[in-house]
């Protein structure tokens, strides 16, 4: 697939105030457009936040409008009550497929509000962690009893010490499989962030700084809304493409062509 480069990825717009009603209550919203990439599809991505720890979601907002996708960011969910919050996140997500005419919709949260977005019809969702070692715990990333009426792409990402906490890491990456297998339109992506690890001098550990691990989870939503419904693999992951005389050769299915 084409990856064109950002450099000829027009600037995004200034994101524009909206108003996201459920019937209850009124919340504003950060609509930002941004233009894909000729020949591939309109992803658009709810965030379920405008700020979040860290600068999480303005950071993520800013990463994914620059490579191309509409991000509407929804504010104050944290205002209403937990029963109402689904219809809120519902509404959002049609007022974006709409504003963006999006053939695809993302919705990115905290591994918090996986309840409110259960039910929400959606073609991917990706639930972050929020909390770095020596504090985090892995159960902060154990979703799946709440998204058990969810079916589509699912990525989860959070923080941990998979050295110290081994027979955690592993308890949950097997509650994570059971869930993929449960239903086939499942599809599961879930990677726990270690600290950098210093070989010298000995022992020499660095925890986990919160400016690292937002770069990284703005990097792998980025490229899991790349694989799952947008322009694809890097074209740096592929190779060059190939000569015409490749091209113009003939198949050869005998295994030893393969060599």
């Amino acid at each position: 697939m084409l990856d064109l480069p950002s450099a000829i990825i027009p600037a995004p717009a200034p994101a524009i105030e909206l108003a996201v009603s459920n019937g209850e209550r009124v919340l504003p919203a950060r609509y930002q457009a941004a233009t894909t990439p000729h020949g591939h599809p309109v992803v658009g991505v709810l965030l379920l936040g405008t700020d979040g720890p860290w600068r999480l979601f303005a950071r993520l907002a800013d990463a994914l409008v620059h490579a191309g996708y509409p991000v509407l960011a929804l504010d104050r969910l944290d205002t209403l009550a937990p029963d109402a919050r689904p219809g809120a996140i519902a509404a959002a997500a049609d007022l974006l497929r709409r504003r963006a005419a999006a053939a695809h919709l993302a919705v990115v949260g905290t591994t918090e509000q996986a309840t409110a977005v259960a039910g929400v019809p959606t073609d991917g969702l990706a639930l972050l962690g929020t909390r770095l070692p020596p504090p985090s715990s892995l159960s902060e990333l154990d979703v799946f009893d709440a998204l058990e009426s969810f079916s589509g792409a699912l990525v989860v990402l959070g923080a941990g010490q998979t050295e110290e906490q081994g027979g955690s890491v592993q308890a949950l990456f097997a509650r994570a499989v059971r869930w993929r297998h449960d239903r086939a339109d499942r599809h599961l992506e879930l990677g726990v962030l270690d600290g950098p690890r210093a070989t010298l001098p000995l022992d020499a550990d660095h925890d986990l700084a919160p400016s690292a691990y937002v770069g990284m989870v703005c990097e792998f939503v980025r490229q899991w809304l790349d694989r799952r419904f947008g322009p694809g693999y890097p074209r740096s992951w592929q190779g060059p493409p190939p000569t015409p005389e490749v091209q113009e050769r003939p198949r050869q299915d005998d295994p030893a062509a393969w060599v």
